[in-house]
């Protein structure tokens, strides 16, 4: 891991919160949970703040972005979403139209990927907030983000999954006996 190279002197520089946060990136990415491991901490202790290289150079988003997909990844749902509620509290304080369409975005990959009761309507509603925000700033990595997910039902998001089930059979032309 790069994270085994880095010391504390590393940490001590300005460029520390984009190696934090790439490093985030790339393992949130690729699903690594080695990595996820390693990272989480230090870009825990950034938990309620923007990550920001320099003097305000570059702004990267809220830690609370990364912790939530970490957490997701993990299977913490609820973590989550208080990270995920967290974020957009924050984009809102700051009235940051650009991270908090990418926050709706990824809030919404997160609900539909989950996809507890409700969860589809939600997202689909994250989904369309974040692409109002978008648009008009031309912010192609949200737009990529917001496309409808394959498989993405127009059904009721409260129907059981033997609900589900039965309507599929019906779709195929199944009759009342062989479901």
């Amino acid at each position: 891991l790069l994270l085994d190279r880095l010391d504390e002197a590393d940490r001590a520089t300005a460029v520390w919160p984009a190696v934090i946060t790439f490093l985030a990136q790339a393992a949130i990415r690729l699903t690594d949970h080695d990595a996820l491991d390693a990272v989480e901490p230090l870009v825990a202790e950034y938990d309620g703040f923007n990550l920001v290289v320099g003097q305000c150079v570059t702004v990267l988003g809220s830690a609370n972005l990364l912790l939530a997909q970490i957490r997701a990844l993990r299977g913490d749902d609820d973590g989550a979403e208080a990270h995920f509620d967290k974020v957009l509290a924050a984009n809102d304080r700051v009235r940051s139209a650009v991270h908090r369409a990418e926050t709706l975005a990824r809030y919404a990959a997160f609900l539909h990927e989950r996809d507890h009761p409700g969860d589809h309507r939600r997202a689909g509603q994250l989904r369309q907030d974040a692409r109002a925000l978008a648009e008009p700033r031309a912010h192609q990595r949200v737009l990529r983000l917001v496309v409808e997910p394959r498989g993405a039902q127009e059904l009721p998001d409260d129907l059981t999954p033997r609900e589900l089930d039965v309507l599929r059979l019906l779709a195929e032309g199944a009759s009342n006996k062989q479901i």
